[in-house]
């Protein structure tokens, strides 16, 4: 799944759940600049977090729910991901592995 450009412009919550082939997703730098919630549920083939999010400013709450111990360990502090949302005040963690 790729987001690029003025994608989703105006959109401020996004729930991505059981996306079960959902291997990779990118972001592009401006693609949902009003984004301020984003929850990631059972995608348990997303490899990683795109590198966009880093560029999403308004991003307030990120929410990792019943997703892999592999994946968690990439998003938490000191993981491989943590950079791409370091600036995000709320990561929640909930049923991982």
């Amino acid at each position: 799944m790729f987001c690029c450009g003025q994608a989703f412009a105006k959109l401020e919550s996004l729930s991505l759940k059981e996306l079960n082939n959902l291997e990779e997703w990118k972001v592009g730098e401006g693609a949902m600049p009003s984004l301020q919630r984003l929850e990631i549920q059972k995608c348990r083939q997303l490899k990683m977090l795109p590198d966009g999010l880093k560029f999403i400013a308004n991003l307030q709450v990120l929410k990792i729910e019943s997703m892999p111990k592999t994946f968690k360990d990439k998003v938490e502090e000191g993981g491989e991901d943590f950079c791409k949302v370091r600036h995000v005040p709320s990561i929640i963690f909930q049923d991982c592995e």
